[in-house]
């Protein structure tokens, strides 16, 4: 994954912990195992989410639940297409919630091109 997508991933992953936003982004495994660990469920639910979810292949670098409770994976270049396509939203709603702690992230976000100082 490219630079810019990690450090995006890594605003989203603070704001998941502080609201749960952005989930699509943060609540996502790099295997089948640790989502099926995470997701809490067992036997006929794991079965369940996995006969009703979108596995395009087991073989996938990343898996998660959808949005009806379901397993689902893509490849990375997919969960990257992703993370890109909400850089503005993640980076304004990042400012906003950690305004008074920005400067922990500086250097992340002056390679995304913001100005922590004149905000």
């Amino acid at each position: 994954m490219e630079r810019k997508a990690e450090i995006l991933e890594e605003l989203a992953r603070e704001i998941f912990c502080y609201n749960g936003g952005y989930e699509d982004i943060a609540d996502v495994y790099e295997t089948i195992e640790d989502l099926i660990e995470a997701s809490g469920l067992e036997g006929y639910e794991v079965a369940r989410a996995t006969f009703f979810g979108d596995i395009q292949s087991w073989n996938d670098d990343r898996f998660f639940i959808d949005v009806y409770g379901n397993f689902s994976s893509c490849c990375e270049k997919t969960h990257e297409n992703n993370i890109l396509s909400q850089e503005e939203e993640i980076i304004s709603d990042f400012i906003e919630m950690f305004r008074e702690d920005l400067e922990d992230f500086r250097e992340d976000l002056e390679f995304l091109g913001v100005d922590i100082d004149n905000l």
